[in-house]
């Protein structure tokens, strides 16, 4: 479920009463994606009859089309541009069919229609004389789920319709098959994401704004920071009130509910998965750093200047150029950065006290603190981030002691003095860190 946008969360701290102390941070990377331990060897057969083609079926992501998987099926045909050492020719038809007209309904709903779809375009082009159990899907995200519940239309005995097996074998990439957190942050009642693009709005809108006035000295002079901060909330509210619901549309519908974390529709392909003894290969994704930028560059660039459904002039696969838009931000934060000294300087804040209430290094460094953080709390929202707060013992101010003593049992603290030790929980925080494609957690796209 790749939607594109730029994505935004409050830094919101983790919250201990305040007679609990909380000890510094660790910081620990969870890297056991898949154990690699317990993989059969793969055995690829050469031997089979590479004369009778079969149907590969390229099923799109959540707000993809016809035209996302046109690329590399163009090159899956023309055996001539692209040739596979090693490998024999293929021969194969591809279907690029749609489904994201069905996208407001129920997940096995949309598979239900999809299905339907697929069949008008099979049969009319005779393409159901050959073998439906040689045939292919190939999914992308969310397509990944849709094949999924494609199967289970032709497994379960509760469906109206049972349907004859379009495909026996399954390659899906980066498909949330353990559910997706982005959709849970941006959900009731959590609405993290359209917090965070808010605040974004606000402190980069502001930023820019103070940016542009400051550069003519009579308007430095006569428009405070105070006002630019007012306006853009103002502009920034519009947002919220009229953008931000076209946000939350786009990526919370009924098909993404199926899919978010603890969802029942995943218990029930999950159930269907342990019967089927379809062969399966689930591809997952690891971005680099910072996967929030990258990933975002990534989707809204094109190497091919002639538009989506061209074959590319080059391997679709190569594509990698993506430190465009990190560079850019890293460059943001590191002006932002620059220009809260500045105005943070002695005479500019007494200036600042003057004209109002909001000074200029503020802005600034409300801008720079917010591109510096947007990476750790993007992860956050796709759960590739996360807390664990637990007690460990207790802490003992006993004797006007300024440093506390660490016990296990509170009994165990003990006054010389008349006067009572205070006693505390003592909790420690662990940040976890597990890899992702920008979007999905690796444990997610591998859990089939």
């Amino acid at each position: 479920m790749k939607k594109l946008t730029i994505l935004a969360i409050l830094f919101f701290p983790l919250l201990i009463a305040a007679q609990n102390s909380l000890s510094n941070d660790s910081l620990v990377y969870v890297d056991d994606v898949i154990d690699t331990t317990q993989v059969d060897p793969i055995v690829i057969n050469y031997n089979q009859d590479t004369t009778i083609p079969k149907v590969i079926f390229w099923i799109h992501g959540l707000a993809g089309d016809n035209r996302s998987w046109a690329r590399v099926s163009n090159a899956t045909v023309d055996q001539g541009a692209y040739p596979v050492l090693g490998y024999p020719e293929r021969n194969a038809f591809c279907s690029t069919e749609s489904y994201s007209e069905f996208e407001d309904d129920p997940l096995f709903d949309v598979a239900r229609q999809y299905i339907d779809k697929v069949e008008a375009w099979r049969v009319p082009n005779g393409y159901d004389i050959y073998d439906p159990y040689k045939n292919i899907a190939i999914a992308h995200s969310q397509g990944g789920l849709v094949a999924r519940a494609m199967r289970r239309n032709y497994h379960s005995n509760d469906q109206i319709i049972k349907r004859d097996v379009q495909f026996n074998a399954l390659a899906t990439f980066g498909t949330p098959h353990g559910g997706a957190q982005i959709i849970n942050s941006a959900d009731l009642p959590n609405e993290e994401i359209q917090a965070w693009l808010l605040e974004g709005c606000e402190a980069l809108g502001a930023a820019e704004v103070q940016a542009f006035v400051g550069s003519s000295w009579w308007l430095d002079l006569i428009v405070s920071p105070q006002t630019i901060v007012d306006i853009v909330g103002t502009a920034c509210n519009g947002l919220e009130s009229l953008v931000l619901p076209i946000f939350v549309q786009s990526i919370l519908k009924p098909v993404t509910e199926d899919y978010k974390m603890g969802a029942a529709t995943l218990d029930s392909l999950e159930v269907l998965s342990l019967n089927d003894t379809m062969p399966v290969v689930a591809f997952y994704g690891i971005e680099e750093e910072p996967v929030l930028w990258r990933a975002v560059h990534s989707m809204s660039q094109t190497e091919d200047p002639r538009g989506l459904g061209y074959t590319l002039l080059q391997d679709p696969f190569s594509i990698n150029d993506d430190d465009g838009l990190p560079n850019f931000v890293n460059s943001k934060a590191i002006d932002y950065a620059d220009k809260e000294a500045w105005h943070n300087t002695f005479l500019a804040r007494f200036w600042g006290q003057i004209t109002g209430s909001k000074r200029k290094y503020e802005i600034y460094r409300d801008a720079k603190e917010w591109l510096q953080y947007s990476n750790y709390w993007w992860k956050r929202f796709i759960g590739a981030r996360y807390d664990s707060v637990v007690q460990n013992g207790y802490l003992c101010y006993c004797d006007r002691a300024l440093i506390p003593t660490w016990v296990s049992d509170p009994s165990l603290c003990v006054s010389n003095s008349f006067i009572p030790c205070e006693i505390y929980p003592h909790f420690e925080n662990t940040v976890y860190e597990q890899a992702s494609d920008g979007v999905v957690t690796a444990r997610s796209q591998v859990a089939y």
